[in-house]
């Protein structure tokens, strides 16, 4: 295979796997009547702690609309809370609530049985390489979209 062809079979390869990651994911959460938005959500607040929509949809990679409709679900549902900022009262973040918190361990599980699925059959050093990979692969991304 030339270059270009690799390089472009390569990403279409990563893109597919990707989406079959995602949806294995979505499937999980969903045996237990959860969303793939609030589990997403659910997630980055988990990781980060209090987060704005704007913090989370830059993280998510979605779009600012689509973060404030999971966010209005949410509060309907009482998985999370909102309160303003300390730093700057005009901005409001987002943190989980104690349903939200009980939540965020069935979308832990269900994220365990996908790491384990598509990650577990790897060595340390394998999934270390990975890692790198992917890192250079974010950093070079993130590079790319800050021009």
């Amino acid at each position: 295979m030339t270059k270009d062809i690799t390089r472009t079979y390569n990403s279409f390869r990563l893109f597919l796997l990707g989406k079959k990651i995602r949806d294995t994911f979505r499937l999980e959460v969903e045996k237990n009547d959860v969303s793939i938005g609030h589990a997403m959500i659910i997630n980055v607040l988990n990781g980060y702690g209090s987060l704005s929509q704007v913090q989370m949809s830059r993280i998510l990679n979605i779009t600012p609309a689509s973060v404030s409709n999971l966010i209005q679900s949410m509060l309907k549902d009482q998985l999370i809370e909102r309160k303003a900022d300390e730093k700057d009262e005009r901005i409001m973040l987002a943190t989980l609530s104690e349903k939200g918190l009980a939540q965020s361990k069935i979308v832990k599980e269900a994220w365990k049985s996908v790491e384990q699925r598509f990650t577990g059959a790897f060595t340390n050093e394998e999934n270390q390489l990975i890692s790198q990979l992917l890192n250079k692969f974010e950093e070079k991304e993130y590079l790319l979209n800050e021009s």
